[in-house]
């Protein structure tokens, strides 16, 4: 069912794409998920935190704009299969990096990646120390009960419970916010990634089966459909364009969607 979603939106991209490219130029000077006014103005929220509309509408919903990708300061650190930490920023093509406790994955391209830019990140440290930072609308995985499920970043609360690099639970301590220069958002094929010791998704804005399925092609042929070095390719501006239009940022997702790959890990 997953493979059918994603052939359908690649149907769609590969249909329309010479539209979304050549006609929404303006459209994409703003940043994912913010939409211009018509006044050469992007529209986006301000808040991290707060969900109410201190921004623009989205056209066709009426609903708040959020802004910024979804990503991860370039100092964050991933596990590689020898056992080596490497900074996020210095990552290369086929590193193995850890995607959950004991599997990896090689790092396949950046969905989105932007050395200069000022970005807010939130911040949340847990009771062993651990700390990792990431934008407002990334996913990170949350121990609920006996299952897994993932929450934003802006949605995550002190004493929830974020999972560590050996399938253990951490609970929150505090959850702070700063700016800091350049976002990088890496891809891999299982659409996970251990990031400062804790378990996180690869995705942002649309919950994360949405996502994975939707990014079907860009995760099995990544050099065609990823970005070049810096940027976002035009597929994945196609992809964050089509779920802003359809609002599926907060969708709730049949049954049949759902694949908890992580049952036998956890």
């Amino acid at each position: 069912s997953l493979h059918i979603f994603s052939l359908l939106i690649l149907f769609m991209w590969s249909s329309k794409v010479d539209t979304v490219v050549s006609s929404s130029a303006a459209e994409n000077e703003c940043s994912p998920g913010c939409f211009p006014d018509g006044n050469g103005n992007c529209l986006c929220g301000k808040s991290v935190y707060k969900d109410t509309c201190t921004c623009g509408e989205h056209p066709r919903t009426g609903k708040c704009n959020p802004c910024g990708s979804g990503c991860f300061p370039g100092n964050s650190t991933v596990h590689l299969k020898s056992g080596q930490l490497k900074k996020m920023h210095e990552l290369k093509i086929g590193d193995q990096v850890m995607t959950q406790a004991g599997s990896y994955s090689p790092f396949i391209g950046w969905l989105d990646i932007k050395p200069d830019q000022e970005t807010e990140f939130i911040s949340f440290q847990t009771s062993s120390q651990f700390t990792i930072s990431m934008t407002r609308t990334h996913l990170v995985f949350v121990k609920k009960g006996e299952k897994m499920i993932t929450k934003y970043a802006k949605d995550v609360l002190i004493s929830d419970w974020l999972i560590n690099k050996n399938g253990k639970a951490e609970e929150v301590s505090s959850i702070s916010k700063y700016v800091e220069r350049g976002f990088y958002s890496p891809l891999t094929e299982p659409g996970t990634l251990v990031v400062n010791n804790l378990l996180t998704s690869c995705y942002a804005s649309f919950p994360h089966m949405i996502a994975h399925a939707a990014l079907y092609p860009a995760r099995t042929w990544p050099s065609v459909f990823l970005g070049a070095e810096y940027g976002t390719g035009s597929y994945v501006n196609f992809i964050k364009t089509l779920g802003s239009l359809f609002d599926i940022r907060n969708a709730v997702l049949p049954t049949i969607f759902f694949v908890d790959s992580f049952d036998e890990a956890y």
